[in-house]
């Protein structure tokens, strides 16, 4: 599997910037690796504040790291019966059933 690089289009645009020069894990923090990717014309926007920083740590490091998240429910559907005459499926006229029962019985 190929790695993915990083690039300015990756990074949201209120996510924070940190501008340690003198931090250790300055290769491996994703608030480091997005200033660096910034684009020129930005001027302004979120920053991590020196304060972050007691005893050698920082609380707002973020460790870059590819991961894989789940996105949407494209085939949600794929495996429910469809009825013929072009009804709808079982479950949906379940659901509309149930719905006008609880309307009429809300009455």
């Amino acid at each position: 599997m190929e790695e993915k690089v990083l690039t300015a289009k990756d990074i949201p645009w209120r996510y924070p910037l940190c501008f340690n020069n003198e931090c250790a894990d300055k290769d491996r923090c994703m608030h480091y690796q997005a200033w660096l990717l910034m684009p020129k014309e930005r001027d302004c926007g979120t920053a991590v504040y020196p304060t972050a920083w007691e005893d050698g740590q920082c609380r707002c490091f973020r460790e870059k790291k590819l991961v894989k998240k789940a996105w949407g429910f494209t085939h949600i559907y794929d495996n429910v019966p469809k009825t013929s005459k072009g009804r709808g499926s079982p479950i949906c006229a379940c659901l509309i059933w149930s719905r006008k029962r609880a309307i009429l019985s809300s009455a």
